[in-house]
C-alpha cells in the first residue's frame, strides 16, 4: 500500500470566493500530490491570474499564493492506494506532463457542475474531474463530496496556508501575476475557447457516428 496526498484549497481569488458562495463548500480547489507538502502538487487551473481562460494541467506552483498566504486555507489529506493504483497515478501524471500543451480547462464541465455530470473530452478537465480520474472514483462528483468522503483521521493539516509547516515556496518559470496586453489576452482566450469548442464538436460527431 502507498500514500498519496490530496490538498483542498480555499483561494483568495475572486473566482474562488464566487465558487464557494455558489457551492456552499469551504474549499473551491483541489490538487493531488505524491508528497505531504505543497512542493509538487498537480491540478487543472489558470496559468495566469489575469487570464482566467488560459488554463489547463500543470504543477500547482505556490507562487500564486504569495500575495496573501494568510488568506488562503488548506486541508492536506492522506489517501491510501494499492501499489498498482499508485503506479497508474504516476503514469497518468507523466502522460499529462508530456501532453501539457494540449490540455485545456473544461469550462463546459463547470456549467454541468450543478447537475453532477461530466463532459468527457480528451486531456480536458476541471480540478475535481482530474483528481477523481486519478483516484478512480465514480461515487463522488464534487469537491465537497470528495472532502467529506475522507476520514478526519487522514487529515494531516487544516488551517491557514502560511501556518502549514510543509508549505514549500516555489515559483514557476512564468510570473503568475504578469500582465499582458489586452490584445494578447483576447487573442489567447479566443484560441483556447475555440479549441475547446472544436473538441466538443469532435466528441459529438464521434458519438453520432458510433451510434449510426
Amino acid at each position: 500500500m502507498k500514500k498519496i496526498y490530496i490538498a483542498f484549497l480555499q483561494t483568495q481569488f475572486k473566482t474562488g470566493k464566487t465558487i464557494r458562495l455558489l457551492t456552499h463548500n469551504r474549499y473551491n480547489h483541489v490538487c493531488i500530490s505524491l508528497y505531504p507538502s505543497t512542493k509538487e502538487m498537480y491540478s487543472y487551473a489558470r496559468y495566469n491570474y489575469h487570464e482566467p481562460f488560459m488554463a489547463g494541467f500543470g504543477i500547482e506552483y505556490t507562487d500564486r499564493y504569495y500575495e496573501a498566504p494568510e488568506m488562503s486555507g488548506i486541508k492536506m489529506c492522506e489517501y491510501t492506494v494499492d501499489d498498482d493504483h499508485y503506479e497508474r497515478i504516476k503514469e497518468a501524471i507523466s502522460y499529462y506532463m508530456q501532453n501539457i500543451e494540449k490540455t485545456r480547462y473544461n469550462f463546459f464541465d463547470v456549467l454541468m457542475y450543478p447537475f453532477q455530470k461530466h463532459i468527457n473530452i480528451m486531456l480536458t478537465h476541471t480540478c475535481i474531474s482530474f483528481v477523481l480520474e486519478l483516484l478512480e472514483r465514480n461515487d463522488v462528483h464534487t469537491i465537497g463530496q470528495l472532502e467529506k468522503s475522507i476520514p478526519e483521521s487522514d487529515v494531516i493539516f487544516e488551517g491557514r496556508l502560511d501556518e502549514f509547516e510543509n508549505f514549500s515556496p516555489s515559483r514557476s518559470v512564468v510570473d503568475f501575476y504578469e500582465k499582458r496586453s489586452r490584445r494578447a489576452v483576447f487573442g489567447g482566450s479566443v484560441l483556447v475557447l475555440g479549441g475547446l469548442c472544436a473538441s466538443v464538436f469532435r466528441e459529438i460527431m464521434v458519438t453520432v457516428v458510433e451510434n449510426l
